[in-house]
């Protein structure tokens, strides 16, 4: 398959209403994002990351793509890269399961395992830009890169938008790299000003005012980063 096939493939995710979940007279829906081709939303930032950098950059099959990631990102960058025939190399925290790294290492990515301590030399930010370097590559850079944001604003909002006809009082978002809720809550606050867009995060995390005390998977607690548009939230 080529490059051009995968927007038929990601997005386009059923919103699916709550029956037993509510409160008087308030119906909340959730989009059922595990229907994506890896199982996560991250594979609609992969694809707009992915397919940036290659009319940005010139990409051709067999070069490098770099991305830091422990979670689904890694496996929806592996993905995608496949696709369009680059190679990826994906930093990972050292600590993470075998079962993922084999799965990422199935799928055709390279796993080099990082530090997330920013004084370390290994810091997975800062060995994701020279390996990029070394190698020719491209750094995608989920936490900072706008095509992430674009993903969300061009996809995501507009089927919630379309689905419910325009009829959205609130969205709620965890909070990781920040561009799920910055684009869905970009584009819902163009359509209304009186929709509230809420960020769920660990309590005692930087964005909650504290230093990162509690954890939840796949939501950032220590950093808050570019992405993030707080203005939205």
């Amino acid at each position: 398959m080529s490059g051009v096939e995968l927007p038929a493939l990601i997005g386009s995710t059923p919103l699916v209403r709550l029956r037993r979940l509510g409160v008087g007279g308030v119906d909340i829906y959730v989009k059922l994002e595990y229907m994506n081709p890896t199982g996560s939303h991250k594979d609609r930032i992969a694809y707009y990351m992915v397919r940036d950098a290659v009319e940005r950059y010139g990409l051709k099959p067999g070069d490098v793509v770099v991305e830091a990631s422990s979670g689904n990102t890694a496996i929806s960058v592996a993905f995608v890269s496949k696709f369009y025939g680059l190679k990826p190399v994906v930093l990972v925290e050292e600590g993470i399961s075998a079962e993922k790294v084999s799965m990422l290492r199935l799928m055709g990515a390279e796993v080099v395992l990082a530090s997330s301590d920013p004084a370390s030399p290994r810091y997975y930010l800062k060995l994701a830009r020279e390996i990029a370097s070394e190698r020719g590559g491209v750094f995608l850079n989920q936490f900072e890169n706008p095509a992430n944001i674009r993903a969300h604003y061009e996809t995501t909002a507009r089927e919630i938008w379309a689905t419910l006809r325009g009829r959205v009082d609130c969205f709620a978002m965890g909070v990781g790299t920040g561009g799920t809720i910055t684009g869905v809550g970009r584009f819902l606050k163009e359509m209304s000003r009186d929709i509230r867009v809420v960020a769920v995060t660990p309590r005692g995390s930087r964005l909650a005012g504290g230093s990162g005390l509690d954890v939840i998977d796949g939501l950032a607690s220590k950093n808050v980063y570019p992405n993030l548009d707080r203005s939205v939230v």
